[in-house]
C-alpha cells in the first residue's frame, strides 16, 4: 500500500505545499492505439470538409434558404439541385413529406455566383455571393 507525506512550508515570500510519495516509478510503458480503416469503410464516411465528387454527405433542410444544404464546416454554401430530390420523390413545397435530413453521394458540382437581382430569389443570397449547386445520388 502506498502512502503520501504532505508537508507545508512557510517562508517570507510565499507559502507552498509539497506532496512526497513513498514510492518511485520503476518503468513506464507507452500506449499505442491503431485504427484500421478500409476503402469500403471510407466510402461510408460522411465528408464535412473538402467536399468533392463521390463524397458521402449529410443534407439538412434550411428554412432560411428554402433548400437542402450540404452540412459543411467551410463557409462556402452547397445547395442540392431540386432535380436530385425529385428523383426520389421529395417535393419541397410539401412540408409534411419532406425529411429534415438525408445522406447522399455527390454526383457533380458546379460553382455559381449571384450576378442578377432576379437570381437572388432562389436561395436568398446577396449579390456577388458564390455557392455550389450540387447534384446528388442516393445510392451508395
Amino acid at each position: 500500500m502506498s502512502s503520501f507525506t504532505f508537508s507545508a512550508h512557510r517562508s517570507k515570500k510565499a507559502t507552498y505545499c509539497a506532496i512526497e510519495p513513498d514510492f518511485t516509478i520503476l518503468s513506464k510503458k507507452n500506449a499505442c492505439v491503431e485504427t484500421i480503416i478500409t476503402m469500403r469503410d471510407m466510402r461510408r464516411m460522411i465528408s464535412i470538409e473538402n467536399i468533392q465528387k463521390d463524397s458521402v454527405v449529410f443534407l439538412t433542410w434550411s428554412d432560411l434558404h428554402k433548400a437542402f444544404k450540404l452540412f459543411s464546416v467551410s463557409p462556402m454554401l452547397y445547395f442540392v439541385k431540386e432535380s436530385s430530390l425529385r428523383r426520389i420523390g421529395i417535393v419541397l413545397e410539401n412540408t409534411d413529406s419532406r425529411p429534415n435530413c438525408l445522406i447522399a453521394v455527390v454526383a457533380s458540382m458546379e460553382c455559381c455566383q449571384i450576378r442578377k437581382s432576379s437570381n437572388r430569389s432562389g436561395y436568398g443570397l446577396a449579390m456577388g455571393e458564390r455557392f455550389y449547386r450540387v447534384e446528388v445520388d442516393f445510392t451508395y
